[in-house]
């Protein structure tokens, strides 16, 4: 169930066994899901402005890309990277496109048209 808490948190994908992923805040490097492992690597903080905030860079948040074609990674928080929880547990932008997984461990995420699949389901779990 997705609910965010005060504190970090780790989205789980409904995939599996699997939870979103920020490896590096170096340019081009992707977010991705692999195994959970409780990393900080794996660990959000859902700012008061809806912001996914990596607790292993702060002050980087998941970016919402502008196009389709693009996929998310780590940037310096600002304001337009904002994501609305919904109650069926997708993760929109504010334009509407869902946080997508886009194939199995290792894959890259990115903001696609919601089509209600279990690629763009996410559970939360305090950690």
């Amino acid at each position: 169930r997705v609910l965010f808490r005060s504190g970090p948190v780790v989205l789980k994908s409904r995939l599996g066994d699997l939870c979103l992923d920020g490896p590096s805040d170096a340019w081009p490097t992707q977010v991705v899901v692999n195994a959970c492992n409780g990393s900080d690597f794996q660990r959000w903080n859902v700012t008061g402005d809806q912001r996914l905030e990596s607790v292993a860079f702060p002050g980087k948040c998941l970016t919402m890309p502008s196009d389709t074609a693009f996929v998310s990674r780590l940037q310096p928080c600002w304001n337009s990277q904002r994501w609305i929880v919904q109650p069926d547990g997708r993760i929109t932008t504010v334009f509407g496109p869902c946080l997508t997984v886009l194939g199995g461990p290792g894959a890259s995420v990115a903001a696609r048209i919601c089509t209600g699949g279990p690629e763009q389901g996410w559970d939360s779990v305090s950690q």
